[in-house]
């Protein structure tokens, strides 16, 4: 296993964010975690990247050890080895684009990550906005840019919060052959998404986490045909199920 959390609890202002929760993630493969807005699915991954710590568990991420409570980022955080692509981005203003996404990895230019960033936004079909600041352009591209800086560093776990959110048809399919791309490589993604369709078609595991609980893990039937209750109501929610389909 790449990716082993165990037992993970997150208090926060007395509320409870996480409540035991425990995930498995090979290489090599593609895990979604769904449920509804609030559920902690965002904390989860910022705790799997090292960002920030959990109240109580353990997680072993790529060769990494951490036991609850501890705080990841002042001993050993596992970056770029795990890197995480935010929803809110993270791009700095007063760089431009490019400048944002060589500013990780270096500016050699004939330096391997140099290339990989670059091949990146060309595929993307980005290259000709990376001398603009990320004000100048939409948050779809600002998007893609992040992302594009996050692939260059080449992470065996690559964690995705809500990627798709603001990337049009096109691009989505180019990520989604991109992450197909990695994980026959043998890299692990984790993403979180409300696009059920999309994790639909890339996943190869799913995670439903609601309140804070893990109520469902399995393969990418359980969108079709879930034990759990919570899923099946959740899923019928957001039309990806019919009352007549879970009879």
């Amino acid at each position: 296993m790449v990716v082993c959390a165990k037992g993970l609890r997150k208090v926060l202002r007395g509320n409870v964010i996480l409540d035991d929760v425990s995930i498995n993630v090979e290489a090599g493969t593609v895990t979604g975690i769904v449920g509804p807005s609030g559920a902690g699915k965002s904390t989860l991954l910022r705790i799997i990247a090292g960002i920030d710590a959990a109240d109580e568990g353990s997680l072993a991420i790529s060769g990494f050890h951490y036991k609850f409570p501890c705080d990841p980022i002042r001993t050993n955080r596992p970056w770029p080895t795990v890197t995480l692509v935010f929803q809110g981005l993270c791009l700095w203003p007063h760089l431009t684009l490019r400048d944002n996404v060589m500013l990780p990895i270096g500016k050699e230019p004939g330096g391997p990550a140099v290339k990989c960033a670059i091949d990146f936004m060309a595929r993307f079909g980005i290259s000709e906005l990376a001398s603009r600041f990320p004000n100048q352009v939409s948050g779809g591209q600002r998007q893609l840019f992040a992302l594009c800086r996050a692939l260059a560093l080449k992470p065996s776990v690559l964690l995705l919060d809500e990627v798709t959110a603001a990337i049009d048809v096109e691009h989505v399919r180019t990520l989604r052959q991109t992450i197909t791309n990695l994980r026959d490589e043998g890299t692990a993604v984790i993403l979180v998404s409300h696009s059920i369709p999309f994790v639909r078609r890339i996943t190869d595991r799913v995670a439903f986490l609601d309140h804070g609980r893990l109520h469902e893990v399995g393969g990418v039937s359980i969108l079709s045909s879930p034990t759990s209750p919570r899923l099946r109501e959740f899923l019928i929610a957001s039309d990806e199920l019919t009352e007549d389909e879970t009879a």
